[in-house]
């Protein structure tokens, strides 16, 4: 169950400090690929970080549930703009690549160190992609890196262009409990009423994929 969760946004800041972050070894490169890859700041940032409790084999479970793309199918989330709950991923499932549209079996077996994956996945409000899907996995840590490989839309605008929208979740082990740190990063199109519809947005999104982890976790 999760016992603990804060989150935090920034849009169109400069020099954002992550102070989320546990002080564990995979969190602290929670950034490092957009960094890499990109070289400039995000337009938008969100953090969340929850602890909860530690049960037996509790990393054999994260590894599986990291990598269980079909049961985010059908999660809901309350949408603030709309005023009710609402199916957030009508369609999520595991893909063979990044073109691919065809679902195949969740690949959940063994470690998940230096895999990568792709999923599609449906959105309620920001449509279609496929995302690929790059694990790090050691002892007591697992980190899941994913990325949009098509633009993301807000109605008939592009908001986000392909591979520019970053989501990093990594779950670490401590001596009595699970910490989970969720990272999204974006470069957004800066038009009137986008900022307040992506905060909104992808702050839904963080409760919502919280909850589905915690739900799978309790299985």
């Amino acid at each position: 169950m999760l016992c603990f969760g804060e989150q935090i946004t920034h849009y169109n800041e400069k020099n954002v400090s992550l102070t989320l972050q546990p002080d564990n070894p995979l969190a602290k490169t929670a950034d490092r690929l957009w960094k890499t890859e990109k070289g400039t700041e995000p337009v938008f940032i969100a953090e969340a970080a929850f602890q909860f409790e530690k049960t037996d084999n509790a990393m054999e479970k994260v590894s599986r549930i990291m990598r269980s793309f079909s049961t985010m199918q059908g999660i809901q989330y309350y949408s603030n703009l709309k005023k009710k709950t609402q199916v957030l991923y009508p369609k999520c499932y595991t893909v063979a690549n990044a073109t691919s549209k065809t679902a195949i079996p969740d690949d959940t077996a063994g470690s998940a160190n230096g895999k990568t994956l792709y999923f599609f996945q449906e959105d309620n409000s920001l449509g279609s992609s496929v995302y690929k899907a790059m694990y790090t996995q050691s002892g007591n840590e697992i980190m899941l890196q994913m990325k949009n490989m098509q633009a993301l839309s807000v109605g008939l605008v592009k908001a986000v262009k392909p591979e520019s929208l970053y989501m990093t979740l990594v779950v670490s082990e401590q001596y009595d409990k699970m910490e989970l740190y969720i990272l999204v990063q974006a470069d957004v199109v800066s038009l009137p009423l986008i900022e307040d519809y992506v905060t909104q947005s992808f702050t839904a999104r963080l409760d919502a994929i919280s909850a589905w982890f915690r739900t799978e976790y309790e299985k």
